[in-house]
This record gives structure tokens, C-alpha cells and sequence, in this order.
């Protein structure tokens, strides 16, 4: 029952995807458990792609808010619904997530961990992880090359992320209120050729242009028991063409 919180609509509907089916045979992991998304990214890394379209060319990017936002977002879908690679500014996806959870002080599984600093008014917010239990949590480390999608404990995180320098604040996600559509951030910026996946460089001169990246991916399929992609996804190429 210490991770039911994470699919309590979807069992009531009789489409719980998250708590793993009992057999006496199985050595069950703390995965088993967790929602489709995180199964599949568990101890993986993704790294950023180049993709080639209209003579232009567009960089596909994660990071660990656009994780936190697919995995609230999907926590109570079926394999059949499609996630998204994404990375949206800071600003945007703090006030979504500010939208749609509360402050909380007793951890729950599936709560949002922010952690950020203050400069002046303005909150930046530097990272983000969603919550397993009182001392564990679901990650992408970061949005490099290098870091992974893990679950890494409360300790592991300080050392990080050092409360004494950065704040951190315990979000509730908002009963029934589902988040948008990855897609929705697209409005903050205008569009042109690149409907699917788009980015704007980051100029030092021009502090307000941030980048998005937001890239469509298939739906998950079982294996081994366990949520995770179809084979291609594990191929660069499939990144680096534009996808229907």
C-alpha cells in the first residue's frame, strides 16, 4: 500500500498499470512497483541528438523537470500512451507545477521535490525529482550527456544539492487535476518549422531566450515483465529524423 498513491484513479477505474501482478516465483525490485515511465528510464541515459529538418537543424534534449512533469502526467495511463522528451525553461514548468500541487510537509509517494535558489524576488529553480518515499526519490540527474535516470536516496541528494546553498520545498500534485499537454509550452514561443521539436539558443545578450525541446516517443510496450521502449528507441538514428 506505500506506493498505491501513485495509481489510486487508475485502480479504481480497473486500469492499474503500476502495482505488479503477485507470483510466488518472482524476486520482486522497488521498480515493479513504480509507474510505467520511470521503469523504462530506470538506470538509462539519454543522450542529446541533432535532428536535420528543412535545412535547419534542432536539438533534442532532457532533462529532470520535463521527467517530473511526464511521469506526474502519465502516472495513471495505460503503455499506450505516449511520453515526450522534454526541456522547457525553468520559469515555465516551476509555475505548472506551482498550478498544480501544493505545499506539503509529510512525504507521500508521488510528491514533487523542487529544489532552487533565490536571487533577489525571483526564485530559479534548479532542479526537480519525484518522491518514492521519506528518503528516496526518482531522478534524471541532471541534463547532460553523462547523468542518468535513477532513483538515488535523500543523503546522495544533499551532498548534491547542498540545503545550506539551495532551498528545497515539498509539492503535492492536485487530486484529479491533470497537467497539460507537453505541447501546451510550445505557446510560450512562436513556431514555425519545427512543430515537434524546437529550440531557441541560448544568447548571453538575450537572457529571454531559453531552450524547449520537446520530442514525441513511442508508446511502451512489456518486456521482461517490466515497461520499457521498442528496440529503435535505442538507436540515435530514431532521434535524428523527424517523427510522425
Amino acid at each position: 500500500e506505500t506506493y498505491t498513491p501513485w495509481n489510486q484513479s487508475a485502480m479504481a477505474a480497473g486500469q492499474s498499470k503500476t502495482i505488479a501482478p503477485y507470483d510466488a516465483t518472482y524476486d520482486y525490485w522497488l521498480i515493479d512497483f513504480m509507474p510505467p515511465l520511470m521503469q523504462a528510464t530506470n538506470r538509462h541515459r539519454f543522450h542529446s541528438q541533432t535532428q536535420s529538418r528543412e535545412n535547419k537543424d534542432s536539438t533534442v534534449l532532457a532533462n529532470c523537470w520535463g521527467t517530473v512533469f511526464e511521469l506526474l502526467r502519465l502516472k495513471d495511463s495505460s503503455l499506450q500512451e505516449s511520453s515526450y522528451l522534454m526541456m522547457v525553461p525553468p520559469d515555465d514548468i516551476l509555475h505548472t507545477f506551482e498550478q498544480h500541487s501544493e505545499i506539503t510537509s509529510e512525504t507521500q509517494s508521488g510528491d514533487i521535490l523542487l529544489i532552487s535558489h533565490h536571487h533577489g524576488d525571483r526564485i530559479y529553480l534548479d532542479h526537480s525529482a519525484v518522491m518514492i518515499d521519506d528518503n528516496i526519490m526518482f531522478e534524471k540527474a541532471g541534463a547532460g550527456d553523462a547523468v542518468p535516470y535513477r532513483i538515488v536516496d535523500m543523503a546522495t541528494m544533499k551532498k548534491i544539492w547542498r540545503p545550506d546553498v539551495f532551498d528545497y520545498q515539498l509539492r503535492r500534485p492536485i487530486t484529479d487535476v491533470a497537467l497539460p499537454h507537453p505541447n501546451s509550452f510550445q505557446s510560450f514561443k512562436s513556431i514555425d518549422t519545427f512543430p515537434q521539436t524546437i529550440i531557441a539558443d541560448t544568447d548571453p545578450k538575450n537572457p529571454s531566450e531559453q531552450y524547449y525541446s520537446i520530442f514525441p516517443l513511442p508508446s511502451l510496450e512489456t518486456q521482461k515483465g517490466r515497461a520499457a521502449f521498442p528496440k529503435e528507441v535505442y538507436d540515435p538514428a530514431y532521434f535524428q529524423s523527424p517523427q510522425p
